[in-house]
């Protein structure tokens, strides 16, 4: 009886263990697949990303290069607006109109704190503020100064003056003058913009 229970209970047991073997196996396989497919879902990912990132970047280099372009035809737009404001003048002059019609006040204030060379001879220049608003530009010419030159500005020269702040250009016996006259060519004087005085010369 005992040896009958025995092999009952052994039989049992491998049945049992056999079972459950065969289950940790097909566990085993399950995992194995699952693994697999991951494995391969992760590298599908990867070339798919991959094949994304270089579709970005091909859309970013073909921006970058519209962007140049774009660049490149604003430049060239800009450059024909500016000649196309600033005349063809003296090349000294050349982008004043434009400057001036932003900055104005800028401008004329740079333009009469800045005189001319090329009226001079030289680079001597005489201020001739320090003398009485009656004498004519004549007697100031002829005048025998020591160390000084009148340069260009003589009588055949139809001297005028202006001042430091002002638009108008006037005769040497102004009252608005006060101290402040600097001399020039009436030439020179409508090249740089200034008016006549409707006080002194009308």
């Amino acid at each position: 009886m005992i040896e009958e229970l025995k092999e009952y209970f052994q039989d049992y047991l491998e049945k049992k263990f056999e079972k459950i073997s065969n289950k940790l196996q097909d566990l085993q396989q399950q995992f194995f697949q699952h693994k697999k497919e991951l494995e391969i879902n992760i590298i599908e990912h990867k070339e798919k990303m991959f094949t994304n990132y270089q579709k970005l970047e091909n859309q970013f280099q073909s921006l970058l290069k519209d962007i140049n372009i774009t660049q490149k035809q604003a430049d060239e737009i800009i450059e024909k607006i500016s000649k196309k404001l600033v005349p063809n003048c003296n090349p000294q002059q050349q982008q004043i109109p434009f400057i001036q019609s932003v900055y104005p006040s800028q401008v004329q204030s740079t333009i009469q704190s800045n005189i001319n060379l090329k009226d001079f001879n030289n680079n001597n220049f005489y201020d001739y503020s320090h003398k009485t608003a009656d004498k004519t530009i004549e007697n100031i010419a002829t005048q025998s100064i020591a160390h000084l030159k009148v340069s260009n500005f003589d009588k055949g020269q139809n001297i005028v003056f202006i001042t430091k702040s002002g638009i108008k250009y006037h005769n040497a016996q102004c009252d608005y003058l006060n101290n402040s006259k600097i001399p020039l060519t009436i030439r020179e004087a409508l090249k740089r913009g200034f008016t006549s005085c409707q006080r002194c010369i009308g």
